[in-house]
Parts: C-alpha cells; structure tokens; sequence
C-alpha cells in the first residue's frame, strides 16, 4: 500500500506534518521529525550573513505561516549603523528571501535594536524597518513586505564581554 506524508519527501501530506523542506536535515529550518528547529547563529558582519530558511509551517484550517528562528552569542565588532537606537556594541547578521509580498513579524530577546534593511552591498541597503528596546523582547513589524532579499541584524550596546552576550529571534 502506498505511504502518504513521509517526513523529508517535501510534502505535508494530510497536515500531520508542521514542516517538510525535502530533507531529514537538523538545523535548517525544518527538523528530522518534520517540526520547526532553530537554526545556526548569526554572522558577524553584513558582508558573511547566515542565512535563515523559511520554512511554511501548517496550522490546520489551511493557514500556512512562514516561520524561521535561531539562537545564539552576539559577534564582537560592529559594520552597521541604526536609525533607532545608537548600538556601537555586537551584533548577529542573517539574510533572508521573500517569493511573495509578506507580512513579517520579528521577535527578538538578548537584543538593544533589531534592524530589517533590504539586501545590497554589505550593509548598504535601505533600512525597511528598526526598532529599539530592552534585552527582555523587542518585536519589529513590516506589513506588506515586497519579494526580495533582506538583512536582518541583532544589535546590542554592550559588549561580547557582558555576562550575557546571548539571544534568541524569530521571523514570521
């Protein structure tokens, strides 16, 4: 008899699956068990992002959500300047891409000011969207998101040295 929404073949199958990219890889997006699963660190700089896989999770009812989450220690050194907050301290730098006009939420905690800027050369391009606030949360909205390439930066004020350099974001 044929198997219906094996995880890794890049279908949901009934929706018993939240997640599925086409793989069994831990750490990309979407877990060996087909659920969502935190991805590696954010780069140091503007110029060596990491990367955040969108993977669409299902929430039943045919809702869909694009979803991305990592965690990690802030990167010493500092390439980018915000319009929201002076944060001359660390930062963690990720890259993402949209197929479609998106609605994109991002929650931080660990962070002084997150900052979405359109993808260019380095930290070159357009800031989209900044916010500052407490290491306890910070949360960014961008309606109505264009498709494109986007950075996403994690600053902090303090120091690598501080007796907490970590923090924890996700994207929606």
């Amino acid at each position: 008899s044929p198997v219906c929404g094996v995880c890794g073949d890049g279908f949901r199958g009934f929706g018993f699956l939240r997640c599925d990219d086409g793989n069994t890889t831990p750490g990309d997006g979407c877990s060996s068990a087909c659920e969502p699963d935190n991805q590696p660190p954010g780069g140091a700089d503007c110029a060596s992002p990491t990367l955040l896989a969108l993977v669409s999770l299902d929430f039943g009812g045919g809702v869909d959500l694009l979803y991305a989450s990592s965690s990690g220690a802030v990167v010493a050194g500092s390439d980018v300047g915000a319009t929201c907050a002076v944060c001359d301290g660390p930062e963690a730098v990720y890259s993402f891409a949209l197929t479609g006009t998106s609605d994109v939420e991002v929650s931080a905690t660990g962070a002084d000011a997150v900052t979405l800027r359109s993808a260019g050369a380095g930290c070159s391009g357009a800031e989209v969207g900044c916010v500052a606030g407490t290491a306890a949360g910070i949360m960014l909205s961008a309606p109505g998101l264009a498709a494109g390439s986007y950075l996403l930066i994690v600053d902090r004020n303090a120091s690598t040295s501080a007796p907490d350099a970590s923090y924890s974001v996700e994207l929606t």
